[in-house]
């Protein structure tokens, strides 16, 4: 207890070296040596994307270039990037997460706060279940994960950050000023570049700068913004942690990709909507969520971006409806007479399926019913086995895989 009412206790989780690691599992043989995620650098994406401990240690850099990267570890190996690899086990992790509490809100694809106050959690009782969930991402899914225990969401990432790999920190009311003040600025939540510089100009350097200055001062120079940031740092951020429950609907859901090569015709195209459809309707009807519309976007190989969209004469969350109206739509809206280096499908105006508008069946098909058995049984065995472990034939050759782990636009 503290003032009279519960203490918070907020885990932050942050998968160590996310990308890599993931990709390490499918290729353990290379976890002792150099590895790194990159773009291809005869495609699109010449980079440096992530990379293990083991390849920081010779410098590489993420978002420097390959020719860089290999400069400074002629050994580095180089994997290509497979984002349904990333959701697969971030998916995994937030289950672990909800295993001890069901306020578990994502901070990105490999980060999420847990809330896990209650009666007799204490900050002791915080760390043993941080420690389990940190046991149990190295048993379960091969993974390591940093958890910062606080009584703020701000303090618990910071707690994430201090110690990695594989790591606890613990940020208590008793001990943060002497482990956060201390930490620069720019490691607090909020502290872009920008913010960075302007504080610098107020001669504030540290996070303890920023809890004792002046706050009108702060406010002059960065408007609300300022007073947020001291009160973060002043261990008073009450921002909840928001539960599975309570979290808020997504208002459109889209996949889109930049082609490894342009495309060219229309079974390219349809090849790389196919994915992005099925990836959409498992979105949806995770999310008990109809589409109304559907919307898709096409940037040509001279970077000329065009977006249409068409409502639909039923809501659905069926991949095969999602799949035709995106190809009809392509083809009915652009030619070829440039080709294509980027493409996506857009779910949009959605709707709850226990609206009573959308109880639709009556106007089902006897082929509609069984193309959503045929749907629904696929991403059951997507769930329990892998996104690998069912794939269309046509989607093997996909030009343009997922260019984001498949998390919802707002």
């Amino acid at each position: 207890m503290f003032g009279g009412f519960m203490e918070k206790i907020i885990l932050h989780c942050d998968l160590n070296n996310f990308f890599a690691s993931a990709a390490l599992t499918r290729n353990p043989t290379l976890k002792r040596l150099p590895v790194a995620v990159c773009g291809d650098s005869e495609k699109r994406h010449g980079i440096i994307l992530a990379k293990n401990n083991i390849a920081k240690g010779f410098g590489v850099k993420t978002a420097e270039t390959i020719w860089e990267a290999k400069r400074k570890c002629p050994d580095l190996i180089m994997l290509k990037p497979d984002y349904d690899l990333y959701e697969e086990f971030s998916l995994k992790a937030r289950k672990i997460y909800l295993d001890f509490s069901d306020k578990v809100e994502p901070f990105g694809i490999d980060e999420c706060w847990v809330d896990v106050s209650n009666l007799g959690v204490d900050f002791k009782k915080g760390e043993e279940i941080a420690n389990i969930i940190r046991k149990r991402i190295k048993s379960e899914l091969s993974l390591t994960v940093s958890v910062g225990v606080s009584f703020t969401k701000t303090f618990a990432k910071l707690g994430s950050d201090i110690k990695k790999p594989d790591a606890v920190t613990v940020i208590s009311r008793e001990n943060f000023k002497e482990i956060v003040w201390p930490l620069s600025a720019g490691e607090l939540l909020m502290v872009g570049s920008s913010t960075k510089k302007a504080l610098r100009s107020m001669g504030i350097f540290t996070i303890g700068d920023i809890a004792n200055a002046d706050q009108k001062a702060l406010e002059k120079k960065l408007g609300k913004n300022g007073v947020s940031l001291q009160n973060n740092a002043k261990g008073e951020d009450n921002t909840p942690v928001i539960s599975v429950n309570e979290r808020p609907k997504p208002k459109s859901i889209s996949h889109s990709a930049t082609a490894e090569k342009d495309l060219t015709n229309i079974q390219e195209v349809y090849t790389a909507f196919l994915e992005f459809s099925e990836n959409i309707s498992a979105k949806l009807k995770e999310e008990g969520l109809l589409t109304k519309a559907i919307g898709i976007q096409a940037t040509t190989n001279d970077f000329v971006s065009k977006q249409f969209q068409v409502p639909l004469d039923f809501p659905t969350d069926m991949a095969k409806i999602i799949l035709e109206t995106a190809v009809r739509l392509f083809s009915e809206s652009l030619t070829f007479e440039k080709p294509f280096r980027a493409v996506g499908v857009r779910a949009i105006n959605l709707i709850d399926k226990k609206t009573p508008a959308t109880q639709l069946s009556l106007f089902e098909t006897t082929e509609d019913i069984k193309q959503k058995l045929i749907e629904d049984n696929v991403i059951i065995i997507r769930n329990k086995f892998g996104k690998d472990a069912i794939k269309r034939a046509s989607t093997i050759q996909n030009k343009a895989k997922s260019s984001s782990p498949g998390f919802y636009k707002r």
